[in-house]
């Protein structure tokens, strides 16, 4: 295994390519810091024709990878962003497209609302209640201020704040990102969580004291 700074490759074998022929095949790179890296090219070794001796020659191909922040487990990322799971889980009844909770219906209720599954079930009209909207958008704060505690602890804030904001959008949260010096209005869908994951993968301390990553409302 080759070892570079900041990254860690794997080695490749092919056991025979023939004149004029071509062969691809993946290679694994592991990156072990977020934000602009570059892969420098490759070096290539063979022991042909006799197999007794080796001989090479580096590939340069300069390219530069964007490698995003760490982004944990599911189940560990509310936890270890100091956030209850309760404290996001907390639905109101609204006019919102999930359902909140089943009710019996009443004459000033919508008939496209009927629960019909339980309505047969309870013989009786049940009609659905839905979340509000509204309660369903949250801002990932990441307070990121300067080494308190050692660059560790910084990144470890870092790979926190991407993993909450990944977390809450798949619970189809509407999430925003708000540091010391951006702030990204809330959004749903994959590319609005690359745009978070990018401006984390570039973020840099600001200022003295401890990082800190919270959640708050709008």
């Amino acid at each position: 295994e080759e070892e570079l700074e900041g990254l860690d490759t794997e080695v490749l074998y092919i056991l025979e390519l023939r004149g004029g022929e071509k062969a691809a095949r993946p290679v694994k790179y592991t990156f072990r810091k977020r934000g602009f890296n570059r892969l420098k090219g490759f070096y290539i070794e063979t022991r042909f024709p006799f197999g007794l001796f080796k001989k090479g020659k580096e590939e340069l191909s300069e390219e530069r990878v964007l490698v995003y922040p760490n982004v944990k487990a599911p189940a560990q990322v509310l936890a270890a962003a100091g956030i209850r799971p309760g404290e996001v889980d907390t639905f109101k009844k609204g006019v919102g497209t999930q359902i909140y909770s089943l009710r019996d219906y009443t004459l000033e209720d919508d008939a496209r609302h009927i629960h019909w599954k339980s309505t047969a079930r309870a013989a009786r009209a049940i009609a659905k209640e839905f979340e509000k909207e509204s309660d369903k958008t949250l801002m990932v704060v990441f307070e990121n201020r300067s080494f308190e505690g050692g660059e560790e602890a910084f990144e470890d804030r870092v790979d926190e704040a991407a993993s909450a904001a990944s977390r809450l959008m798949e619970m189809n949260y509407r999430v925003g990102l708000k540091t010391l010096g951006q702030t990204i209005p809330p959004g749903t869908g994959r590319n609005h969580l690359y745009r978070i994951l990018h401006a984390l993968a570039l973020i840099r301390p600001e200022g003295r004291g401890r990082p800190v990553v919270r959640l708050m409302e709008p």
